[in-house]
This record gives C-alpha cells, structure tokens and sequence, in this order.
C-alpha cells in the first residue's frame, strides 16, 4: 500500500508532506487476514521540536513484527545527508527508490523464495 500526501504551499506549488509505503503479507495458513511487515516512512515536513524529528523527516522504516525495535522505532537511512536528500524531488526520489530496491531485494526476494 502506497500513501502520498502533498500540501500547497503556493497557488501554483505544491510540498511533499508524507510518502508512506506499508509492506502486508496474507496469512493464507489461518484466513485472508493481512500483517503489516514492515513500512518506508517519511515525513519531510515534521518540526524539527517533535520527537525523533530528526529520523522521521528523511526516507526511514518501521519493523511492524519485530519486537525489538518495535513497530514504533523510526530506523532512519540518510540521516547523515538528510539536508541533501531533502534539498530537492530529484534527491528525495532517488533516496527513496534505493530504499524501496533494498527492500526488495533483502526482504521481498527471500520470502518469495
């Protein structure tokens, strides 16, 4: 499942506010019923005064079944070039197809296999 969310911020611009994408897998074993793997954040916009801003405003993921970090855990994966990777569509794009090629291949490839 893939989310974007894009506010105005001119009569004529628009911002990216969050791009959220939320990997499910069926449980076919037991029913039809789905379980969040795992998600890539981000949210470009978050004030730098909340809490764990610094993780959440660049391409970052969440562990939804792991207990350790837990669901909640925001593991961020440019936070050294955070201002780069925000600085324009083009960075912010690239930065987050890296992400979602990793997760293919380090998570999606082994468990079609």
């Amino acid at each position: 499942m893939y989310f974007e969310l894009w506010r105005l911020t001119s009569a004529d611009q628009a911002c990216l506010y969050r791009a959220y994408l939320s990997l499910f897998r069926t449980l076919k074993q037991q029913t039809d019923e789905e379980r969040e793997l795992m998600a890539l954040h981000c949210d470009p916009y978050e004030p730098d005064q909340a809490e764990h801003a610094i993780y959440k405003k660049g391409p970052h993921l969440h562990l939804c079944t792991s207990e350790i970090p837990g669901p909640h855990a925001h593991i961020a994966l440019n936070r050294c070039h955070l201002d780069e990777v925000l600085g324009s569509t083009g960075a912010f794009t690239q930065a987050f197809h890296l992400a979602l090629g990793m997760i293919s291949e380090e998570v999606l490839r082994p468990l079609a296999m």
